[in-house]
């Protein structure tokens, strides 16, 4: 932001950012309530269309796969046409998409949408990313990027709970042409709401515009770009933290209502009420990390300290709670040490954000696809993995083969699963602890404090 020291209020800051920030809030809550009504509906939708756990672990992963591949994609086409059309085209794609999942009734089908409805969300971090760099100061990326993850939050946590008690009225394909709605409705109040260049919302100056006017800008030379970016060491280190805490959450977003049914014996209905806490936790401790990380950077001018070291303490946090939480007896204290370790994680989460705007600098739409295309790999890889696990755990299997990618396909590979290696519950808990292990001894490999594009 333009730091002025006048007093006219024409060269005071206005405050629309504080618009821009509630319309990307609300589009990160329609983006995760249309994403994750799949994982409570799941058990219905095995029923309605005579498939496993790991049939529909394998289409999450292929939602992941299109996720992953249109990142970078997602980010050029944001710079493409600026952020205002950017989000409202994906919105409007992503709830028409979630219309077409209420029509699928086959597994080649849904495989194909949910494709497709991964690649255009795919777009919504990079451009969200580029809109926080562009409408907020240093001293505010922290809270600004803590809305942004705990709304996405929150949409999970609707998804979970709002879902669950609907599945108890309606059948899960009205479900999903109900959720429609509310996409398409954020579409367009964000196409007529989000501010443009000032001399076209008199509630905007130029003091709040330092580089700021929502225009279309040149597409870039992804290719040379990328090449660059992949040999540094902290894009590399934040690359690699991104996969393993999308894996950790990844749980928590696919398979956690099935696990409680099946290892606690509740009700879908219960299921789905019970989900929703670790993502709450998510919530309460991303406005912990907002302000945090903004308190430490302005008492200390450090990125690393405000950034890394947060967040490697938040989940290092995580991962002992996440561990420890297998030994609970009940489904209550289970939800309680997973949602305390989840609030950790979510501490994390604005420093993540943060320090990823921090390295992108001027082409942070692009850096930020390239980090979150690394992290959605995670989806790709453990969630048909998760999916054959619950399989055998479930059924007591003695095998079961995992498929990543669209099954029936040439578009696929197989793995045996043995059931002779899958052989506790625990062992589901206790994968997901050592992904958030991983991603925090790997912050602390990351440094913040110079962006690979000045």
């Amino acid at each position: 932001m333009a730091k002025t020291g006048h007093t006219d209020p024409h060269f005071q800051p206005s405050r629309a950012r504080y618009l821009v920030a509630l319309l990307i809030a609300t589009g990160a809550i329609s983006l995760y309530l249309t994403r994750h009504v799949l994982s409570v509906t799941q058990t219905e939708i095995q029923h309605d269309l005579g498939v496993g756990s790991a049939e529909l672990g394998a289409v999450m992963s292929i939602f992941s796969l299109g996720y992953l591949l249109f990142q970078v994609p997602g980010g050029w086409f944001g710079n493409l046409v600026g952020t205002r059309w950017g989000l409202t085209v994906i919105g409007i794609l992503w709830s028409l998409l979630t219309l077409a999942t209420a029509f699928c009734h086959a597994l080649m089908p849904l495989s194909i949408v949910r494709f497709l409805f991964g690649a255009v969300q795919a777009g919504y971090v990079p451009i969200t990313a580029k809109i926080i760099k562009d409408w907020f100061p240093e001293k505010e990326i922290g809270m600004a990027s803590a809305v942004v993850g705990i709304s996405m939050s929150i949409g999970g946590a609707l998804a979970m709970d709002v879902t669950g008690r609907l599945t108890d009225h309606f059948d899960w394909r009205v479900i999903f042409q109900i959720y429609t709605i509310v996409g398409l409705f954020w579409a367009i109040a964000f196409l007529l709401l989000f501010p443009r260049r000032n001399a076209d919302r008199p509630g905007v100056n130029q003091a709040e515009l330092p580089v700021g006017k929502d225009v279309p800008s040149q597409p870039t030379r992804a290719g040379h770009n990328l090449i660059t970016m992949v040999v540094l060491g902290s894009l590399i280190a934040i690359c690699l933290q991104s996969f393993f805490r999308a894996a950790g959450y990844n749980f928590f977003v696919t398979f956690f209502p099935e696990y409680l049914m099946e290892h606690y014996e509740v009700s879908l209905g219960d299921a789905g009420k019970y989900a929703k806490w670790p993502l709450v936790g998510v919530v309460v401790g991303g406005l912990v990390g907002g302000a945090l990380v903004d308190l430490v950077y302005r008492r200390t001018q450090n990125k690393w300290l405000s950034r890394s070291l947060i967040s490697a303490l938040a989940l290092f946090t995580t991962a002992a709670f996440t561990f420890f939480a297998f030994y609970a007896s009940s489904p209550t204290g289970f939800i309680w040490l997973i949602g305390i370790g989840a609030a950790c994680s979510g501490i994390g989460s604005p420093a993540a954000w943060a320090a990823m705007i921090d390295i992108g600098g001027r082409k942070i739409a692009m850096v930020a696809g390239f980090i979150n295309m690394i992290g959605c790999f995670s989806g790709v890889l453990v969630t048909p993995v998760l999916g054959g696990m619950m399989d055998i755990l479930k059924d007591d299997l003695a095998s079961q083969t995992v498929t990543f990618g669209i099954p029936t396909t040439a578009f696929s590979w197989d793995f045996e699963l043995s059931g002779e290696v899958v052989t506790d519950w625990s062992q589901v808990v206790w994968m997901h602890a050592a992904f958030y292990l991983a991603a925090a001894v790997l912050w602390l490999m990351v440094r913040p404090s110079k962006p690979l594009y000045d």
